[in-house]
């Protein structure tokens, strides 16, 4: 009896014994909100960023999110938009809620409590102080100069 409701993946298809396939294609996870915020991460540009500061506690339950931010921020390429921005952990045994805190280059302090929000919430409203005042990148124009146009010049 236990064999006719046994459900057997074969293939991407769903086989049970007793009724007809009832699904088949990929089965594709639900993107978690770590995965989002890793997408939400590697849109941030950090050239209006003047410093950002991330205190927690480690022995805390609610300093997950401040840790996963931190995680996120320590890549290299991101980091590398900025490399005049300072990056300052404080790992503090006083019981208090972690906080994230960033600095503009324009005098704006944003301060964020990560205890309760999700890593996606913290990186979107990151996003949505941050990336307004990043300047529009340059178009550098591109002459190809032939060897005539060299000669010219001269």
């Amino acid at each position: 009896m236990a064999e006719k409701f046994k459900v057997a993946r074969m293939f991407g298809k769903v086989v049970n014994k007793v009724k007809p396939i009832v699904f088949e294609g990929a089965w594709v996870p639900k993107p978690t909100s770590y995965a989002l915020s890793e997408l939400e991460a590697k849109k941030l540009n950090l050239k209006p960023v003047k410093k950002i500061t991330v205190r927690f506690d480690p022995f805390e339950a609610s300093s997950t999110n401040a840790r996963w931010f931190l995680y996120l921020t320590s890549d290299v390429l991101l980091r590398e938009t900025n490399l005049k921005c300072s990056f300052k952990v404080d790992v503090v045994n006083d019981r208090l809620p972690s906080q994230i805190g960033v600095e503009l280059e324009n005098g704006q302090k944003l301060k964020i409590l990560p205890a309760n929000l999700t890593p996606l919430e913290i990186m979107k409203e990151i996003n949505s102080v941050v990336l307004p005042l990043v300047p529009p990148p340059l178009e550098e124009s591109k002459i190809v100069q032939t060897k005539a146009t060299k000669k010219q010049k001269r």
